[in-house]
C-alpha cells in the first residue's frame, strides 16, 4: 500500500470518529422523550440568540473545540480526491455545510434529551469550530505533514521537534477553554474572585498532602519543557557557562512558569497560584539541569541505568497510590482532585 492512499485511509477513520464523538458528546444520555416533531420544530424556530456572558464563554469555546477536529479531519479526507484551486473551495464548503447541518440536527435532537437544552449560541460555536478545522488544514497541513514526515523518521530532529509539540500542547491545554477576559468588568471580578492566590487559591480544595502530590505531577509534566529550553540554551547561548548559564535557566524557567499562570488569570475559569507557577518553574528548571546531565553519559550507559530506575520508582509511586487511595479519601472529580476550578491543574 502506497503512501497517499494510507494516509487517505487513516485519515478517512478519523473523520468518521470525529463526527461520532461529536455525537455522542451532543447527545448524551440518549434517553428520549415522547414529545411530537411539532413541538420539538416550534421551539427550535422560535429560539433566540442569547447575550454572551461570561459563564457561558466557557461552553462556547468548548463548542468550538469539538468541531474541530470535525472540519479538519473531514477537510483532510475529502481533499485528497481533488485537485487545484476549485476544488478545495468545493471540499471546504461541504464540510462546512457538513458541520452546519450536524449542529443543526444535534440542536433539534436535544429538544427530547433531559438536561438539554437547544441554543443558537452553541450552534454558533459548533459551526465555527468547524470553519477553524477546514481553515486549520488549508493553512497548516503543507507545514503539518513534513512535521509528520520528520517524527516518522526519527532521530535527534524528531526528538526536538516533538518537544516543540509537547510545549504547545502543554500550554494550551493547561490554559482550556480559552475564556479569556474580554471586560473591564470581568477583570473586576476576577480580581474580586477566589480563583487566584500568592502561594495557593481560595477557591482550591486541595489541601495537605493532596496538594503537594498535585503539584509534584506539575513538576514531572513540565519537565520536557526545560529539556526543550536547556536544548535551544546549547544553541543560542554556547559561549554562557557557569553561573551565569544557571541565572540564565533560572530566568528562563520562572518566565515560563510566571507565564503559563498569567495565562491561567486571565481566563473566567482558571485558577491561578503563585504555588504553581513556582513548582512549573523547578519543573522546567529541573529539566534543563536534566539535559545537561544526559549530555555526560552515552546511550549504551543510559540504557543500563534505565531499567533499575524504573524499577525502582515504582516503589515510591505504589506506595504513595496506596496512601492516597486505601489509607485517604483517594481522589475524586469535582474538587477531590486535579479538578479545580472547572479545569484540571496540569
Amino acid at each position: 500500500m502506497t503512501d497517499v492512499p494510507r494516509k487517505g485511509v487513516n485519515f478517512a477513520v478519523a473523520a468518521w470518529l470525529s463526527l461520532l464523538a461529536v455525537l455522542y458528546a451532543t447527545l448524551m444520555p440518549f434517553d428520549f422523550g415522547n414529545q411530537s416533531v411539532a413541538q420539538a420544530w416550534a421551539h427550535f424556530t422560535s429560539l433566540d440568540v442569547p447575550q454572551m456572558r461570561a459563564s457561558a464563554r466557557q461552553q462556547w469555546v468548548a463548542n468550538i473545540l469539538m468541531f474541530v477536529p470535525l472540519g479538519l479531519f473531514w477537510t483532510a479526507w475529502l481533499s485528497g480526491y481533488v485537485r487545484g484551486f476549485l476544488g478545495r473551495c468545493l471540499v471546504g464548503l461541504f464540510v462546512v455545510l457538513l458541520a452546519l447541518a450536524t449542529t443543526a440536527t444535534v440542536e433539534f435532537l436535544q429538544f427530547w434529551l433531559p438536561r438539554r437544552e437547544p441554543s443558537l449560541l452553541d450552534m454558533s460555536g459548533n459551526f465555527i469550530g468547524g470553519v477553524v478545522g477546514v481553515l486549520a488544514w488549508y493553512g497548516l497541513s503543507g507545514p503539518g505533514l513534513r512535521w509528520l514526515a520528520t517524527l516518522r523518521q526519527g532521530g535527534l530532529t524528531a526528538l526536538r521537534r516533538g518537544l516543540v509539540i509537547y510545549g504547545v500542547a502543554y500550554v494550551l491545554f493547561a490554559w482550556l477553554p480559552l475564556d479569556f477576559i474580554v471586560s473591564w468588568q470581568e477583570w473586576v471580578g476576577k480580581l474580586e474572585s477566589n480563583g487566584w492566590g500568592l502561594w495557593r487559591a481560595p477557591v482550591s480544595e486541595d489541601a495537605g498532602l493532596r496538594w503537594w502530590v498535585l503539584r509534584s505531577m506539575i513538576v514531572v509534566m513540565t519537565l520536557p519543557v526545560g529539556i526543550l529550553v536547556g536544548w535551544w540554551m546549547r544553541e543560542y547561548f554556547a559561549a554562557v557557562s557557569g553561573r551565569r548559564r544557571f541565572f540564565l535557566s533560572v530566568v528562563a524557567a520562572t518566565m515560563f512558569g510566571v507565564w503559563v499562570e498569567i495565562g491561567q488569570f486571565l481566563t473566567i475559569s482558571g485558577v491561578a497560584e503563585g504555588g504553581s507557577a513556582l513548582f512549573r518553574a523547578l519543573g522546567v528548571l529541573l529539566g534543563i539541569g536534566l539535559f545537561v546531565w544526559c549530555g555526560y553519559f552515552s546511550p549504551d550507559r543510559l540504557r543500563h541505568w534505565a531499567r533499575p530506575v524504573v524499577m525502582l520508582s515504582l516503589i515510591p509511586y505504589l506506595a504513595l497510590m496506596v496512601l492516597l487511595n486505601l489509607g485517604g479519601k483517594g481522589f475524586v472529580r469535582g474538587g477531590e482532585s486535579g479538578w479545580t476550578g472547572g479545569r484540571w491543574r496540569v
